[in-house]
Formats: structure tokens, C-alpha cells, sequence
């Protein structure tokens, strides 16, 4: 007989003793209640259930291309990195900023803009840049392209847009919208003026179809995106014109373009994703192979180190868009301390011009002193030279004879009139003579 057996059939004080059934009943009934109290399978294994990781993907082309193009990268994570679960979040360009504000997102895919203004508002942070693909060449930047139907006679170039009708992306678009602008500025073009209508279709090939349609008369779009279309048999490359095309041949940059060229996609991790996580995240990425199923149909090469996005930067502060939106109020010190160079050059050339203005306006003061005392000295010998005359002319007038001779040689240097017509010698001839060489003529 086992001790449980035992312990059940003792019989303690005062109790009557329990007939071997009903014993066995018992015992019976507590294995079946501790049985019911043990963790079932699906128990043990939901203690086991990996963690889900949302990645947000900006369905530039929509969400059914989004789907298409990133779905095998998803797989892709799931088997590089163990014990995770995963998930792909198509969203738009209004979606996705929302999701990472209310912390639903770990990662995200967006365009270098986007990606700006959530590093700047949620500290954002990119673990890899995309690699794009273009006849087995690798890709890590991008930019726009400016087009119209082929057959426009009327639109062959960016100034042929004035009073036109143009479509973009999304005001939110980098590829799509925000690197054309900026060129069209540069340009002498205020899109918001001097379209007669600005549109947006809010996907690429929206905006592809609309200008093929003839409904808009000319349109932006990320560059790779029409040639991707023609790719896809959507499109016939033919029927369009590259507006202000630049040459392959600057840049190696083998997608037709209007605008310069900004680094790629960052794919960034956000607040709610661990810092260990994100290390492996990274490491698969930048482990995937350009054969690999997921970097085929995504039509890349794979991933690399995140870029310096210092262009993208410097593009939206041109434009005042977000975060650059809105101007921070300035200290001194900070401007000080910011425009130093600049500040000390100029107090430079300012004390420089002080200085020269000082010394013109000293000598200014000597060179009308120097000509006051001319202009006085003229006017002393003007009147000397008139009182010498009037002097001459009241001797000319006198009868008497009047000689004038140097002291040393005695050569006569002045005779009035009354000495050339009593002596009866010529001005000229006395000048040459002394008073010794004179005999006059006396008649009693």
C-alpha cells in the first residue's frame, strides 16, 4: 500500500474509517485536480512568443508596390535576426511621423527629409543607407527629375514653365517634390507664383500617369522612378522629356536627372527600439548580399554605414521647411560666438577706414592751409606788383632824369622816360650800359 494510500485510509479520532473504494476515489480525485493546475503547451510556449518589431516603410509608390518591394527584406530580418517577430508597416507621408510620435514604430524607412524632422522631434537615429541599383551599380545618392510629355514643343526647359500647370509627390516629398523646388528657386522660379496651378498626387506614379495623360503639363519625381516604370512595362521612357537633363558624364550618375544629388534612404531606429536590437538590425543589413532574394526585388545592392545628410540639411534650411521652419530667436553671445570671423574682419576693415578717413582728412586741413597762405602770398604780390606799376607809371610821368643800377655791377636796371629823351639812348642800350658809360650832351 503506497503512503498516500495510507495517510488516507488511517483513521484518525473520532472519523470512520473509509472503505477501500471510496479511497481510492479520493486519491484519484486530487491527481486530477493537481493535473489541472500544471501550464499547458500553448501556455509554456506563450512565455516563449518572440518580441514583435514594427518596421514603418513610406509607401512612396503606394502600399501595394510597398508591399512588393520591402516584404522580402522583412523575411529577411526574421531569419537574420533570431527571436524577433518582424512586421512590415506600410504608410503614407502623413502616417508615418504620426506612428513614431505615438511610439508605435521600432524602425523606419523614409525619405532623407522625413528622416531630419524625426531625428529632430523624436531622436530618430539611422543605422544604414541604401544602396541603390542601376545596370549592376551601386547607388547612395539620389535626386530629382523635372519632365513633360515629348511631344510639348511649347515646354524645353525650366523657364518654359512660367503660367504652366505642374504636379508634385507630396509637400512632404524629398525625391518628390522638395529637391525640385529648390532648383526651381535657384532658377528664378517661385513655384507657389508662378505656376498657374501646384498640385499633388501624393504616390510617383501618380504623378508619372497624370503628365503622360496630358492632364498636367509638366511634373517631378524621385530619379529611378521612370526608369523603374519602363522596367515594369507601366511606361515607355520615349514619351517623356527630361527638363534641364545634366550629363551623365559629372557625375557617373546613371538615372536621367534635372537636380543635384542627395544621399539615399536611411533605414533608422526610433526611441522604442533597444539599443541591442538596433546593433543587430544593422548587422544584417549591412550583411545582405546583392544576390540575396530581398535585395533583388527590392531592386538594391543592400545597405551600407549611414551617410553624413549634411546636404539634406542644408537643402531644407534653404527652403524653411521643418524642423528649419521657424526662426530661433539669436542672443548677442550667440552671435558673437557664431559670426566671430566675420565680426572681427569687419571691425578690422572699419578701424582701416577710420584710419584713412583721419589721415585724407589731415592732410585735407594742411592742403587747405598750404593754400591759404598761397592765395594770401598772390595777393601780396599782386599788390606789388601794383604798386611797383602806379610807382613806374609816376616816374614816366616826370620830366627829370630818373636811374635805377645794381649796386654791384652797375648796370642800369630801370630809366623813366625823362632820362631816354634827354640822354637820347634806347631802353635796350641802357639796359647793356653803366652809369660811366653814359657822356650826355648838354646845350647851355
Amino acid at each position: 500500500m503506497s503512503i498516500l494510500q495510507e495517510i488516507i485510509m488511517k483513521k484518525p479520532a473520532g472519523i470512520q474509517s473509509l472503505s477501500p473504494d471510496t479511497g481510492t476515489k479520493l486519491l484519484f480525485a486530487v491527481i486530477l485536480c493537481f493535473l489541472f493546475l500544471l501550464p499547458t503547451p500553448e501556455i509554456l510556449a506563450g512565455h516563449n512568443r518572440p518580441e514583435t518589431i514594427q518596421i514603418g516603410i513610406l509607401a512612396k509608390r503606394g502600399k501595394g508596390e510597398c508591399s512588393k518591394k520591402w516584404a522580402p527584406t522583412i523575411a529577411y530580418l526574421n531569419g537574420a535576426v533570431p527571436g524577433y517577430r518582424f512586421l512590415l508597416v506600410r504608410l503614407n507621408f502623413a502616417e508615418l511621423p504620426k506612428a513614431v510620435a505615438d511610439h508605435k514604430l521600432h524602425f523606419v524607412l523614409c525619405n532623407p527629409a522625413m528622416y531630419v524632422r524625426l531625428e529632430y522631434l523624436y531622436g530618430a537615429t539611422r543605422i544604414a543607407t541604401l544602396q541603390n541599383k542601376r545596370l549592376n551599380k551601386t547607388l547612395t545618392h539620389f535626386g530629382g527629375v523635372i519632365f513633360t510629355r515629348a511631344d510639348r514643343k511649347d515646354i524645353t526647359s525650366i523657364d518654359n514653365l512660367f503660367g504652366k500647370t505642374f504636379m508634385a509627390v507630396n509637400p512632404e516629398s524629398f525625391g518628390g517634390w522638395l529637391v525640385a523646388k529648390r532648383y526651381l528657386l535657384e532658377h528664378g522660379l517661385r513655384p507657389e507664383k508662378d505656376f498657374s496651378s501646384l498640385s499633388f498626387a501624393n504616390t510617383h506614379d501618380s504623378v508619372v500617369y497624370q503628365v503622360k495623360n496630358g492632364n498636367i503639363d509638366a511634373g517631378t519625381v524621385r530619379t529611378d522612378v521612370l526608369e523603374r516604370m519602363t522596367e515594369e512595362g507601366k511606361i515607355n521612357l520615349r514619351e517623356f522629356k527630361i527638363l534641364d537633363p545634366q550629363p551623365v558624364e559629372d557625375s557617373g550618375f546613371p538615372f536621367l536627372r534635372t537636380t543635384r544629388l542627395y544621399p539615399e534612404w536611411p533605414f533608422a531606429k526610433t526611441k522604442k527600439a533597444e539599443d541591442q536590437l538596433a546593433r543587430k538590425v544593422a548587422i544584417a543589413l549591412l550583411s545582405m548580399a546583392p544576390e540575396n532574394k530581398a535585395a533583388i526585388t527590392a531592386g538594391i545592392m543592400g545597405w551600407t554605414i549611414p551617410l553624413d545628410y549634411t546636404p539634406v540639411h542644408e537643402c531644407l534650411k534653404l527652403l524653411h521647411f521643418p524642423p528649419y521652419d521657424k526662426v530661433e530667436k539669436m542672443t548677442w553671445r550667440q552671435m558673437i560666438t557664431q559670426y566671430r570671423p566675420w565680426l572681427m574682419a569687419m571691425t578690422g576693415f572699419v578701424l582701416l577706414l577710420a584710419g584713412s578717413a583721419a589721415h585724407v582728412f589731415f592732410l585735407n586741413r594742411r592742403l587747405h592751409a598750404a593754400m591759404g597762405e598761397l592765395a594770401q602770398k598772390l595777393i601780396e604780390r599782386k599788390e606789388i606788383i601794383a604798386d611797383l606799376n602806379e610807382f613806374k607809371q609816376a616816374l614816366d610821368r616826370i620830366n627829370d632824369s630818373v636811374f635805377m643800377f645794381d649796386p654791384d655791377t652797375l648796370k642800369f636796371k630801370y630809366v623813366n622816360r625823362g632820362a631816354l629823351l634827354q640822354i637820347g639812348y634806347s631802353i635796350d642800350e641802357l639796359l647793356t650800359m653803366t652809369p660811366l658809360d653814359i657822356k650826355p650832351e648838354f646845350n647851355e
